[in-house]
């Protein structure tokens, strides 16, 4: 049988066995544009940028920023971040065909044992995990660690520094491996394509197709199988249960480029996975439990939900107190670092570490 995924605006994606037969075509006029995929332009102008941000940054929005106190008013249109604001909730997701791979950071961590067996079930083997499956993911993804050639270029101070300041609190950094293609990373070190990984431009997405996002290689894959058809621009609205026999009907709006409703299109499936991100995936599911369209959910779907649980630490290149400039002997870089959550509480310079307050240890 056939399967089924539509690809819509937050990242939704339902998946079905049996595709229902196609609606009408609908003629959509010079303006409209259903295929949210960004293929990378030979221009390096496929995204926005951080000192250049526009629409194509922000999901229907008037404002984009990189934090919540920035917003820099541009035109509304279908871009790759969505943010959700609540009561004590302000959270980013991605958007669009690849979904959060477009905008995170491109780093493939493997979860710590003790961490991952405090959160999920004893039913989940996690030795498993990681003898076969996280390494095909990474292979899939081509995730590899930052090359030393590339390490030892000037471009990549920062990193040097940073890497040094943390050997000097008596910590040794964890390297990840990052979803990266560190063959076009070089040619944006050489000029020869458009400097973005070098230059931190990974949150609206990256220009010079240096990203190993997932609409490179998993939906690809999927669709060459002949069983997978990615649909964007679809807005999931309901879900119920089929009536005739067991399964789902799933409904959902078109939108166009100014998000208004084209028409309204529904899908059966036999089973319905979803993959609508964290946020979303729980609101449609609350949504179906409390509106009883799905009255058999478990009473525990979202209990213990969290947004983003990173914790950030920034590093900024400035003089200690004294005025002079504190240089980093292995990097030529200033080490000074500081916690976004109160950037004027930690002060880390060569050989001299102390807490602005409470005479507390330095963090680890």
């Amino acid at each position: 049988m056939g399967h089924e995924i539509r690809q819509i605006p937050h990242c939704r994606a339902v998946g079905a066995d049996r595709t229902p037969p196609r609606p009408r075509r609908y003629r959509r006029s010079r303006r409209t544009r259903f295929d949210r995929r960004r293929p990378i332009r030979s221009d390096g102008n496929t995204f926005a940028t951080f000192s250049a941000p526009d629409g194509r940054a922000a999901w229907f929005s008037d404002t984009v920023g990189v934090t919540s106190a920035v917003g820099i008013p541009v035109q509304r249109c279908p871009g790759i971040l969505d943010r959700v604001k609540g009561r004590g909730l302000d959270a980013v997701y991605g958007a669009g065909v690849g979904g959060g791979s477009l905008a995170f950071g491109a780093f493939t961590a493997v979860p710590r044992r003790a961490d991952f067996e405090h959160v999920f079930p004893a039913a989940v083997d996690y030795d498993e995990l990681v003898r076969t499956y996280y390494p095909r993911a990474k292979r899939m993804l081509g995730a590899s660690p930052l090359p030393a050639d590339i390490m030892a270029h000037p471009r990549y101070v920062g990193t040097r520094s940073w890497r040094a300041a943390v050997r000097r609190y008596g910590k040794e950094p964890i390297a990840f491996d990052y979803a990266i293609d560190w063959d076009i990373v070089r040619a944006e070190l050489d000029g020869r394509a458009t400097a973005s990984i070098i230059t931190g431009e990974l949150g609206f997405g990256v220009n010079s197709g240096a990203k190993n996002s997932v609409d490179r290689n998993y939906l690809p894959a999927a669709e060459r199988t002949g069983h997978v058809t990615i649909k964007p621009m679809h807005e999931v609205f309901e879900i119920r249960p089929r009536s005739r026999r067991p399964g789902f009907v799933v409904t959902a709006r078109v939108i166009d480029d100014q998000h208004r409703t084209v028409r309204i299109v529904r899908s059966e499936a036999d089973f319905l996975f979803m993959a609508a991100g964290s946020f979303h995936t729980t609101r449609m599911l609350v949504e179906a439990r409390a509106t009883g369209t799905l009255p058999r959910l478990s009473t525990k779907i979202g209990a213990g939900f969290g947004a983003n649980g990173d914790f950030l630490t920034a590093r900024t290149a400035l003089s200690d107190d004294s005025g002079r400039s504190r240089v980093d002997p292995d990097s030529d870089a200033s080490t000074r670092t500081t916690c976004q959550a109160d950037p004027c509480r930690w002060s880390t310079t060569p050989r001299r570490y102390r807490h602005r307050s409470a005479g507390l240890p330095p963090p680890t």
